[in-house]
């Protein structure tokens, strides 16, 4: 879902290029999703929406489809958007920046926790949670000051501000930084932040 009708269609065009992956449906806004819509596994869904927000949009889909996974990919990449989307209940975050690959990756995953194997785009059914990750043990293995800075990213606070907070340089901010998206698995601080809020992480 998206209000590019360009967009869309060269997204459609790609994913359905993928063996594993079939195009169900597409929507360019809130309006234009259609209860009738056949099962599906996965969304694709954008924040900025003519009529409303990726959040508005994902708690929509998963109060229709209740097994629907949603993954939001937007160029809006603060915390904030991520949080909302992802307290609706979306299944990863994703921003316009990341490559072919990796969103492939995260429909993938997401379809897995479906039980299912592929992913499908745009208003869907049954996609990931959370980010192109999953952070399973991993989230054990952070240490006391890894999991100061997740809650500070958390919070919405900048490298600067977590930087004077926690009394430390900002190269050993944006270090603790890495190790955190390292030991998650995910891509970045958004899906990091996104991923903790999710599971409840701090």
């Amino acid at each position: 879902m998206d209000d590019h009708r360009l967009v869309v269609e060269a997204l459609a065009k790609l994913l359905a290029a993928e063996p594993d992956i079939s195009i169900v449906a597409t929507a360019g806004s809130l309006r234009e999703i259609d209860p009738g819509i056949p099962d599906f596994d996965v969304a694709i869904v954008d924040y900025l929406l003519p009529d409303g927000t990726g959040a508005d949009a994902t708690r929509l889909m998963k109060q229709r489809w209740p097994a629907a996974r949603v993954v939001v990919l937007s160029a809006v990449t603060d915390d904030y958007a991520a949080s909302r989307a992802t307290s609706a209940g979306a299944d990863a975050y994703l921003g316009k920046g990341v490559s072919m690959a990796e969103l492939l990756s995260a429909l993938r995953h997401a379809a897995s926790l479906s039980g299912r194997t592929a992913a499908a785009p745009t208003p869907g059914r049954r996609q990931q949670r959370g980010s192109t990750g999953d952070a399973g043990p991993a989230a054990e293995r952070l240490t006391r000051r890894e999991m100061e800075v997740l809650r500070a990213l958390c919070r919405g606070r900048t490298t600067r501000q977590i930087s004077a907070e926690l009394g430390i340089g900002h190269n050993t901010v944006r270090t603790h930084v890495q190790n955190v998206i390292a030991k998650l698995r995910v891509h970045s601080r958004i899906e990091a932040v996104a991923l903790a809020l999710r599971e409840r992480l701090v």
